[in-house]
């Protein structure tokens, strides 16, 4: 069998999730071993079986055993691998249908089964309508615009809507790496299942599931190990320090982000800039002052070395658009430092400069959370500077927020925002507005 085909069966069994998927592969592979159209009829004269029966397995309306399907995959000539990858799609079918579903797959409780099972064919229909003429290119091709279009929909519109979509869109990158395509469609493919990963453990850290978030993550590392890209490391060790630092692990928070400035030494992305911003937050909460001092002027200066990668581009990051995050991690750091006149006039100025860059949601890079982060440090430090019209004013948008827009981050820093507010007498009516919002 000719290389490109073995390529291109690999690839499709490797997506397999339903028996759909698993009867247009049984034909396809008929079809280009066989030399053109097979009938049921021909089948069922091979196997002994009902040509009735053959239909039922071809067309994926039943799921056959074990021993049958390697007798249908054993009528064509193939190499060993390939009929293993193929007896693997089968199982992975069988575990699905009994509900055996990996990590990360099933991620949402109140649908109904029908609902799910609909969801499901469709992304599988799409998958397989994808891969069953493409080649491993064309797939890699498929996977960089969902991927894109997953993160991008994530930084704007939250990770409620993509959850499904993403979980699909991730577990489809991982069995690909089983492909054994080429060495470079790999190490992309390793890419694809790391960042998607990530975004996994992002929406796990969001809902609070701390447990549930660092297993990801860790997962998401190894792949980008074998992707062997220091820019996407740096970004899971990210969310890993994020999700260590709001379980009040700060030590481990500190670790996770010393290690991912580590990685972003050999990158200039944005995660380069962020991860010494993050090291400094955790340092200044632990009121290690001139240690966080230091990690600021670090991000400083990687600052100006900036220089936008793949992971920040399928982020939807470039050159211009950087500069409000930066603003409000720094701005994260001056209100985590003791809250003297200079720490709170620095912490405004970066949050109102942060949150006045977060105020167009139609500028690409544009972030529900960082805006919505902006705005409450904004009105913190205008709190502690003795400005409290101006803090209320600032905190107004936050309270539009939707529900599922509250993510961890936003309720913890207005949790401790809620703290503040109970020492200054004119806070008594944002503290029950922030009561009232956490609650609801």
């Amino acid at each position: 069998m000719a290389a490109l085909m073995q390529e291109d069966i690999t690839t499709v069994a490797a997506l397999v999730q339903t028996t759909q998927d698993l009867g247009a592969l049984l034909r396809k592979l008929l079809r280009e071993t066989g030399g053109g159209a097979v009938t049921y009829r021909d089948v069922a004269k091979r196997t002994g079986w009902s040509h009735a029966t053959c239909g039922n397995y071809l067309n994926g309306r039943t799921l056959a055993s074990r021993d049958r399907f390697a007798v249908l995959v054993d009528l064509c000539d193939i190499p060993p691998r390939l009929r293993r990858d193929l007896l693997a799609a089968r199982d992975r079918v069988e575990d699905l249908r009994r509900g055996h579903q990996p990590a990360g797959a099933q991620i949402r409780s109140a649908d109904s089964r029908s609902e799910i099972l609909a969801a499901t064919c469709e992304r599988s229909t799409e998958i397989a309508e994808v891969t069953l003429t493409s080649s491993g290119s064309e797939v890699l091709a498929w996977l960089d615009g969902a991927v894109r279009e997953l993160a991008t929909s994530y930084v704007r519109e939250s990770a409620e809507p993509i959850l499904e979509r993403l979980a699909t869109v991730h577990l489809a990158a991982v069995n690909l790496v089983h492909a054994k395509l080429s060495r470079v469609h790999t190490r992309r493919l390793y890419f694809y299942a790391g960042l998607t990963g990530y975004l996994l453990a992002s929406a796990s850290h969001d809902r609070g599931d701390t447990a549930t978030a660092l297993r990801q993550a860790e997962a998401a590392f190894a792949f980008a190990q074998r992707a062997e890209h220091p820019g996407l490391c740096a970004l899971i060790r990210n969310i890993q320090s994020l999700t260590a630092f709001w379980a009040g692990r700060y030590e481990e928070a500190l670790r996770y982000a010393n290690a991912g400035v580590a990685f972003s030494a050999h990158t200039a992305g944005i995660m380069s800039v962020l991860l010494p911003l993050r090291a400094a937050r955790v340092l200044a909460h632990t009121h290690q002052v001139s240690s966080a001092q230091q990690a600021l002027r670090r991000a400083d200066l990687r600052w100006h070395r900036l220089v936008t990668d793949d992971v920040d581009d399928l982020l939807g990051y470039d050159d211009t658009n950087v500069g409000p995050a930066r603003l409000s991690y720094v701005a994260e750091v001056y209100m985590a430092l003791p809250k003297d006149g200079q720490a709170l006039r620095a912490g405004e100025h970066h949050a109102h400069a942060a949150a006045e860059g977060f105020a167009d949601p139609s500028r690409p890079g544009w972030s529900y959370d960082r805006a919505a982060i902006s705005h409450i440090y904004l009105s913190m430090a205008r709190l502690g500077l003795g400005d409290p019209d101006g803090a209320a004013a600032a905190i107004a948008p936050v309270f539009t927020l939707e529900s599922e827009k509250r993510t961890l981050d936003i309720t913890s820093i207005l949790g401790r925002y809620q703290r503040t507010l109970r020492q200054h007498k004119a806070g008594a009516v944002l503290d029950g507005r922030i009561r009232e919002l956490l609650t609801s």
